[in-house]
């Protein structure tokens, strides 16, 4: 194939693919779990425990079928047909909650199919998504998939942003619709962007898969996995540092709440600290890209686990620091390195995932690690134990110990770029 065209090729389809990862940032944005999800669910239920439920949900659900799934992966050509026929049933499952929203009037039947719906969604999504990655890694440069996530993930932002405007004013008790009308009108918006993400994403020209597997089942790919663990210490570290981060990040949606509680801070002043967050985050975002295209994504996870240290330390000596500082300029501040550490993140833990997979066990690498961090997701919510029974300290401390191990990890990891990956996988 002449240059020119495999340039164009290439140009389109990281063009197609930011464009999906923008519009399912708004997808995002219209569903997004603490001001949609929940808030609809409390309308239907006062159960904490069920409320409870609605972010492990949305969270793990995408995580946790993609080992089993990797096995069929990993023999196709194309990973794309997975991604488009999954597509058309999430698509369906928007349609039937908003169906469900505008037709069933008991609360507690509507409830029920919520739950069952966003479910089924996540689960399906959670299919899409190891076909998604491969097909990432098949058409986007090893050196350019910061990059690539940098700007899904930066103009995504700026669309979320904007897309927040139409959220607010759906939840004001003022505007016209009402409830559930306000909710259906979310999901039909949702509905569409993803319709129209995936759309996009099915324009890539995908290449054919040169290192297929046999197709194997979930037993096999488990005995596979464990013998990668076994044998690719580059692998291992990388697992290491996953679990480490999601352990890091269990004290992060208690911040708010210990300035609040423990400091003082008024609920008034809570959106200027999410303010700050994404203000950060979309500062930083393509900062990080180029530093992932010019040193690397170790580089950009070496920089999210100094800050994640630094933000653990400082809300530890919070409470003596709030006295001269005051809590909402100490709080401002660790809102914004949040905001900074998460994108760090964002933008390079899953291009360093595809660069260390083999080629040839790649479905396996990527499956078997988000399945892991899925169950990890769902094992987090032991941090509200942590707060009852030991205190917000507690916790935090736990997160600045977990930072360490996951910057220990993070500096051991060799990460090749610009190269495939090798590693032997023994059957």
């Amino acid at each position: 194939m002449p240059l020119l065209s495999i340039q164009n090729t290439e140009r389109r389809n990281f063009v197609l693919g930011v464009t999906n990862g923008v519009l399912f940032q708004a997808v995002e944005t219209f569903t997004d779990t603490a001001l949609v999800m929940v808030t609809f669910a409390s309308h239907l239920t006062g159960s904490n425990f069920i409320l409870g439920l609605v972010s492990p949900i949305r969270q793990a659900g995408w995580f946790l079928p993609q080992l089993w799934v990797s096995g069929w992966v990993q023999s196709q050509p194309h990973a794309l047909k997975l991604y488009k026929t999954v597509g058309v049933i999430r698509l369906v499952v928007f349609l039937c909650l908003v169906i469900a929203i505008l037709t069933v009037d008991h609360p507690t039947h509507l409830l029920l199919l919520f739950l069952l719906l966003i479910g089924g969604q996540q689960l399906t999504a959670g299919f899409g998504g190891l076909s998604f990655m491969e097909v990432v890694a098949k058409t986007v440069a090893s050196e350019r998939r910061g990059v690539f996530f940098a700007w899904r993930l930066g103009l995504g932002g700026v669309l979320g942003v904007a897309c927040g405007f139409v959220v607010r004013w759906a939840l004001d008790e003022r505007n016209p619709l009402g409830f559930p009308a306000n909710f259906a009108l979310l999901f039909s918006l949702a509905g569409l962007g993803a319709l129209l993400g995936i759309a996009a994403f099915a324009g890539v020209r995908e290449p054919v898969n040169g290192a297929l597997a046999p197709r194997s089942g979930m037993r096999s790919q488990l005995h596979r996995a464990r013998m990668a663990l076994r044998d690719d210490s580059n692998y291992r570290r990388l697992l290491q540092l996953r679990l480490a981060l999601i352990a890091a990040g269990m004290g992060t949606p208690f911040f708010a709440l210990y300035a609040q509680r423990a400091l003082g801070l008024p609920t008034s002043a809570l959106g200027w600290l999410l303010s700050a967050s994404i203000a950060a985050s979309l500062a930083a975002y393509p900062i990080w890209g180029r530093l992932s295209a010019r040193r690397g994504n170790r580089a950009v996870l070496t920089v999210a686990g100094v800050l994640g240290i630094g933000v653990s330390l400082l809300l530890l000596v919070a409470a003596p620091l709030s006295r001269t500082a005051g809590p909402l300029a100490l709080f401002l501040a660790a809102f914004a390195i949040i905001g900074m550490r998460e994108a760090a993140i964002n933008v390079s833990i899953g291009p360093l995932l595809l660069n260390v997979a083999p080629a040839q066990h790649r479905p396996l690498y990527v499956g078997f690690t988000n399945t892991v961090v899925g169950a990890a997701i769902l094992a987090s919510g032991v941090s509200g134990l942590i707060v009852d029974q030991f205190g917000y300290l507690a916790l935090f401390t736990v997160g600045l110990v977990a930072y360490v191990v996951a910057l220990w990890q993070i500096v051991r990891i060799h990460e090749p770029v610009g190269t495939t990956a090798t590693a032997t996988v023994r059957a």
